[in-house]
């Protein structure tokens, strides 16, 4: 499914918004009970004031999990015009892609979304999209906080993760729903460490596995997640171990430095944030919102974890969130997210603009499509 995903999202035009495929690239929703899919060629179910969005290249929900309260203060600044705190639109055209983004469209419901500038890492994308939520800034980010997506887009279980997570906290893996995708994780887990070309570990972590039935397959997984989340805790991206069992001897820090290298407006943007995370090195100034999932990427199940950051920006808010591991299908994923409290159509509302940097090898396949 993912190839068929980037082979469609190629049919958007230069400008960044939806050409002739359907593109149902998007998934909001006010609760995990009620997603809306937003198809951008009917233009249906654009009315949702949630800020879920769905990532079709990885199956997923991203999920920047926990951000940190908003500064009240920043509310304060709220004017009667229909665009207060001086002119976010033309902010937005400035830093994205979508330089004839309208601001009347967007609040009417279009939603804008487009491949970023290309990047000369073959397995590497850059997608930004743009839109409104119809709520304030402080209930957007409190709708990103509060939402779970298990159940929901693929995404079969997401918790959160103490800062020093322990095997223990990765007992869900018992639970899951004994779905395809799950039976083939588990399949594919007790033939380690003979054939583990369809998984993302090191040689040294695939040998570690002792075959024992479904127990084994638990324990193995738990110690795995448990060991990347503190090694990431401790000395961020450049101390989690390489994927060496595809044949690739990619090392995530590297992946995310050529990322961020290659996108120099994000860079800029968001130096202040980028800053204060793993993304600069070490383990950044920001303590992480720590999450785990397991999720569907194309017909296995794979295990994942990240860590999201928030912070004030001017009279808006920043958002990073991090997958910095994945046991199948992605490198390295960062999805950065600028909001703007403005008044659209008479009321308080937040216009977001997002962009996702994804390394996978789905997309080396097709040359970056």
């Amino acid at each position: 499914m993912i190839n068929s995903e980037l082979a469609r999202f190629s049919d958007l035009g230069g400008t960044g918004r939806p050409g002739g495929a359907v593109l149902p690239f998007f998934v909001l929703a006010k609760d995990a009970a009620a997603p809306t899919y937003l198809d951008a060629l009917r233009r249906e179910g654009y009315g949702s004031p949630g800020l879920r969005t769905f990532n079709l290249f990885q199956r997923r929900i991203l999920h920047p999990h926990s951000l940190f309260p908003f500064v009240t203060a920043a509310l304060l600044f709220y004017g009667n015009s229909d665009c207060a705190f001086g002119d976010p639109i033309s902010d937005l055209r400035s830093v994205s892609i979508f330089k004839d983004a309208d601001l009347g469209k967007l609040a009417n419901g279009e939603i804008l979304a487009g491949r970023g500038p290309a990047m000369s890492l073959g397995r590497a994308l850059s997608v930004e999209s743009a839109y409104i939520v119809p709520d304030s800034l402080r209930t957007a980010v409190s709708l990103q906080e509060k939402w779970n997506p298990s159940g929901t887009a693929g995404v079969f279980l997401q918790s959160d993760l103490p800062a020093h997570p322990s095997p223990t906290n990765f007992q869900g893996l018992t639970n899951l729903p004994q779905n395809f995708a799950v039976r083939s994780l588990f399949q594919v887990t007790e033939r380690l460490p003979g054939d583990a070309s369809k998984l993302l570990l090191s040689n040294a972590e695939a040998h570690s596995f002792s075959s024992g039935g479904s127990a084994a397959v638990v324990g193995f997984w738990s110690k795995v997640l448990a060991a990347r989340a503190n090694a990431f805790t401790t000395g961020g991206l450049g101390a989690l171990p390489p994927y060496e069992t595809d044949g690739s001897n990619i090392r995530p820090a590297d992946e995310f430095t050529r990322l961020l290298r290659e996108s120099p407006r994000l860079q800029s943007q968001f130096s202040s944030i980028i800053g204060s995370t793993p993304l600069s090195g070490g383990r950044g100034s920001i303590a992480p919102s720590g999450y785990w999932q397991v999720f569907d990427v194309e017909g296995l199940a794979a295990v994942g974890l990240g860590a999201s950051y928030g912070k004030g920006f001017g009279e808006g808010w920043q958002s990073v969130d991090m997958q910095y591991y994945s046991s199948a299908g992605v490198y390295a994923l960062v999805t950065f997210y600028q909001m703007w409290p403005i008044r659209a159509n008479g009321r308080e509302s937040t216009l977001v603009w997002r962009t996702d940097l994804t390394s996978a090898a789905a997309i080396g396949e097709l040359r970056g499509v």
